[in-house]
């Protein structure tokens, strides 16, 4: 695996080699960037994929941008001081926000601190970056490109077997994706242009991929097929995988038949409310299945899929999702 950041990835897979199960293609990877439909359980499922390559004895770094540092309570971990460092065992947090990642750039370019001070608290440049197209979203890649690169540590680690990008949205995604290409083609050359160069190589490199997660409805699997599109022409390939996150499984034996001919014929509240529950799960189910089919027969993507957790805690649900991962199970 990448014990040293920017030299050639020798003891990984090709990735021309088609993986058999979900964790086998993650470890195949060096960088993945991972979005999907806002309420999709994006987040919780970076989180499941960091533990799972961490208890494979792999060293992990999960980027979340602009998410609110979600990482540490959902592995059992402690929030880094600084924004960034060791999370839980094999796996270390860098959390970005964009704002702030634009205004230590102005501060590290401007050598007077005060002027540069100023320049930041300026209601122009507040203005400015509220405005400008992309500029965050650059110098967030640009960010995760320097400890890629093997430039800049993470809290003093550098030696990082995967970077996990818990990427915005859909939407917000894409431009995440397109702008260091749209820098290159639009702006002359400078220092800019140059890091946004790299970041394009960077995307593009054999060894990164789009993961798009979805759940099996209507408005999820379009727009993670819009994604698909989006980013195949972003970076040249499909997504390395579609993950349907929460597919609800069937009720067991004849209960659904049951309970939907019981269910105008119940008295007791506890009985009604088992069979509201099995009724919900049946129809949950089928329309899971029907969206399924509709993904299977659109996508280019090698599918995965992972359960509906019926668990209180995030915490509890993300452990659930590693361990479904860590089974092995296959693509289908």
């Amino acid at each position: 695996m990448f014990r040293t950041l920017g030299t050639p990835p020798m003891p990984l897979k090709s990735p021309m080699t088609k993986p058999t199960s979900l964790l086998e293609g993650l470890r195949s990877r060096r960088l993945d960037i991972v979005s999907g439909k806002g309420g999709v359980g994006k987040s919780s499922v970076v989180a499941a994929m960091a533990l799972a390559l961490a208890r494979a004895g792999d060293r992990v770094l999960v980027v979340e941008v602009d998410g609110g540092c979600r990482l540490p309570s959902l592995v059992g971990g402690d929030v880094p001081a600084g924004g960034k460092g060791l999370v839980a065992p094999n796996i270390w947090g860098l959390f970005l926000d964009p704002t702030e990642v634009m205004d230590a750039y102005v501060l590290a370019q401007v050598p007077m601190r005060v002027l540069a001070q100023r320049i930041v608290e300026s209601r122009i440049y507040q203005n400015f970056v509220a405005a400008a197209p992309g500029l965050k979203e650059l110098l967030v890649l640009g960010s995760v490109m320097m400890v890629y690169e093997g430039r800049h540590d993470v809290a003093g680690e550098r030696n990082f077997d995967h970077i996990l990008i818990d990427a915005p949205a859909t939407g917000h995604g894409v431009q995440l994706l397109r702008v260091p290409s749209l820098v290159v083609d639009t702006f002359g050359e400078g220092p800019i242009t140059r890091e946004a160069r790299n970041v394009v190589t960077m995307l593009r490199a054999p060894t990164t991929r789009l993961d798009i997660v979805t759940l099996a409805e209507e408005m999820p699997v379009n727009e993670a097929l819009e994604l698909e599109g989006a980013g195949e022409d972003l970076l040249g390939r499909p997504p390395g995988v579609m993950i349907a996150n929460g597919i609800c499984p069937a009720p067991g034996g004849p209960s659904l038949e049951w309970a939907r001919g019981s269910a105008a014929a119940s008295s007791d509240p506890l009985l009604d409310e088992a069979i509201r529950s099995v009724c919900w799960m049946g129809s949950r189910h089928e329309l899971n299945v029907a969206y399924l089919g509709e993904l299977k027969q659109r996508t280019k993507a090698p599918m995965f899929e992972l359960p509906f957790v019926f668990e209180a805690d995030e915490q509890s649900v993300v452990e659930h999702l590693a361990r479904t991962i860590e089974s092995g199970g296959k693509f289908s």
